[in-house]
């Protein structure tokens, strides 16, 4: 009897999990197709609405689609990209910045090269930039040599952060023309963006540090020794970022000081 109430008690815990995960599965995907349901409706709002002749309309409609992260989304997102009014153009290209996909590459790649609009351009760049793919090289590469400082400025940021490895000829090419480059902020925006350390900078780098014009270039001066850290500092650079202990500028001091900690620590690992 016993035997029978322990087996039966066994078949009522096991019916009652079953039907908990059954249950479960189908308020998942009750969820979902609620979600899919929602997404189908708002897209199609956003659709109809981007028909309308006033631009206020058709931007609160590239707002709503872009809340939805989907193919079709992705394709009407395309589309708002050539909106002939500007706020809506660059409204759409922002929020293209959650597909990072060869189409949408491609779309921003061409709106970066548009000659007469930089500000739609230094959006496209920006949000390339945010990609970090070699598959933008190309395009970061091409707008390095616009005489704008600041479509120069997105150029660098984004060809610096892609993964060293995978173009790092092309970055090793670069880096000395950026680095002379006209516009000091183009040449800060290169240092912070640097996502690796390779030794043929390292020349490039300690130069600048060493030029007694650049010692009143506070932001700089600060970039060039946040690209300093990770290198063994040689006498006389060890020299001049000693003196930058006490700088007036406080930032300048606490990087200073990474700086020649970074290096002590390569050294003893290396002994």
């Amino acid at each position: 009897m016993l035997k029978k109430q322990n087996k039966m008690s066994r078949n009522i815990i096991l019916l009652l999990t079953v039907s908990f995960f059954f249950h479960l599965s189908c308020s998942h995907n009750t969820a979902d197709e609620a979600k899919m349901q929602e997404y189908l409706l708002s897209i199609s709002i956003a659709e109809k609405q981007y028909q309308s002749a006033y631009w206020i309309d058709r931007r609160n409609a590239v707002n709503l689609a872009s809340k939805y992260p989907y193919s079709r989304t992705e394709k009407f997102l395309h589309k708002a990209s050539s909106d002939p009014y500007n706020k809506v153009r660059i409204e759409a290209v922002r929020s293209l910045a959650q597909f990072n996909t060869p189409s949408t590459i491609s779309v921003l790649s061409e709106i970066a090269q548009l000659k007469n609009d930089y500000v739609i351009r230094l959006e496209a760049l920006n949000v390339l930039a945010e990609f970090k793919s070699p598959a933008c090289a190309d395009i970061f590469i091409f707008s390095y040599d616009d005489a704008n400082w600041m479509i120069r400025e997105a150029a660098v940021k984004g060809l610096f952060s892609i993964d060293h490895a995978k173009i790092g000829r092309i970055q090793n090419e670069y880096f000395p023309m950026v680095i002379s480059d006209d516009s000091l902020s183009v040449r800060i925006a290169a240092l912070n963006s640097l996502s690796y350390r390779d030794v043929n900078d390292y020349p490039l780098i300690r130069a600048e540090v060493l030029k007694k014009d650049n010692l009143q270039k506070y932001t700089y001066l600060c970039a060039l020794l946040s690209a300093l850290e990770g290198f063994v500092i040689d006498a006389e650079l060890s020299v001049r970022i000693k003196e930058l202990l006490v700088s007036l500028n406080a930032e300048v001091r606490v990087r200073s000081l990474k700086v020649l900690k970074k290096s002590a620590e390569i050294s003893d690992n290396m002994e």
